[in-house]
């Protein structure tokens, strides 16, 4: 299943109504090929944005970064519409970069974002879901998934695909965790490819587990950890700021620009993470992050406050943008 798919089945879910555009990443070397076929797609995905905005007669568009926003503010700028970005990331996007020059606003998460987007950039933060409002009580989130209401808990995910590396990696820590068996246990949301494998090791580890594909109980997964291992990406440090969970953090090796890394510093600077890069990341070491995190479940008192707006607020805040941009 691709995150696109996963995009659609949420829309649906949620009764909104939607309008696909093709749209590929820009190459970040030359190959005739990939220029062929980004060029391919921009020419569609131009043709498919101009018959939305045809359509809804938007007053403004906001592009959220990925590449998908390139037809689509390129088509709106053609027919008049203001445009408002915004940057999850603390080191910008490529096609943030390249569409800010015809945006009237650009919202960004982090402070160290402002610079490169000069007078257009509007510090918002980055939104998350209300349900990060009030998140329950541990217990509450580990009844939710079948867990013991008194027993530390790993979350563990990678991302609405998962991540095969971390999958396999925490799969071969359980050796190494075979003390803990019973005194520990895993909420994994381990993506649809690894689902079932891990189920079965749980299982044969003799360690209490719940693994599914993926929740959109987020707040409640949270709720139930007392550590956190995951990627870095904009989001999952957005949610972390808010719950305030202790966290184990492996940026994926491949974003461009190693953006998660930049993204996972924000956290262990303000002491509410620990970084390990995966290509230093071996069972070993990541059972003993894991139990280090089971048994010292308050993250540790830093200097340096977190410095990124409140999440919950940030909907808000861009809401004001996209109003200010709407109405001059």
């Amino acid at each position: 299943m691709r995150p696109e798919d996963i995009a659609i089945k949420i829309l649906e879910a949620e009764g909104l109504s939607y309008w696909t555009v093709h749209a590929s990443g820009l190459p970040r070397s030359f190959s005739p090929l990939k220029a062929w076929q980004a060029a391919t797609n921009a020419v569609k995905g131009f043709g498919n944005s101009w018959q939305a905005l045809k359509k809804w007669t938007p007053q403004t568009i906001v592009g959220m970064g990925s590449h998908i926003s390139f037809p689509v503010v390129m088509a709106g700028k053609l027919r008049g519409i203001p445009v408002v970005l915004h940057e999850q990331n603390v080191i910008p996007g490529l096609t943030n970069r390249i569409l800010a020059r015809w945006a009237e606003a650009v919202a960004v998460s982090f402070p160290e974002s402002q610079a490169t987007f000069g007078r257009k950039a509007v510090l918002t933060g980055n939104p998350i879901r209300k349900q990060f409002k009030n998140i329950p009580a541990t217990a509450i989130g580990r009844k939710n998934f079948g867990l013991d209401e008194n027993t530390p808990t790993v979350l563990v995910f990678g991302g609405s695909l998962g991540a095969h590396v971390i999958n396999e990696k925490l799969l071969q820590a359980l050796r190494y965790l075979k003390q803990q068996a019973g005194k520990i246990q895993f909420l994994h949301l381990a993506g649809p490819r690894d689902r079932m494998l891990l189920e079965e090791g749980y299982r044969r580890h003799n360690f209490r587990a719940c693994t599914l594909e993926r929740t959109d109980q987020m707040a409640h997964a949270y709720a139930a950890a007392d550590i956190v291992v995951s990627r870095s990406g904009a989001t999952t440090i957005a949610e972390l700021v808010t719950v305030k969970k202790r966290a184990l953090l492996i940026p994926y090796p491949h974003a461009s620009e190693n953006h998660q890394t930049a993204n996972a510093l924000v956290l262990v600077k303000c002491g509410l993470a620990q970084l390990i890069e995966e290509s230093n990341l071996d069972p070993q070491n990541l059972a003993a992050a894991i139990l280090k995190g089971t048994q010292n479940t308050h993250p540790s008192p830093s200097k340096h406050p977190v410095s990124v707006p409140d999440p919950l607020e940030a909907a808000e805040k861009l809401a004001d943008v996209v109003d200010k941009i709407t109405l001059q």
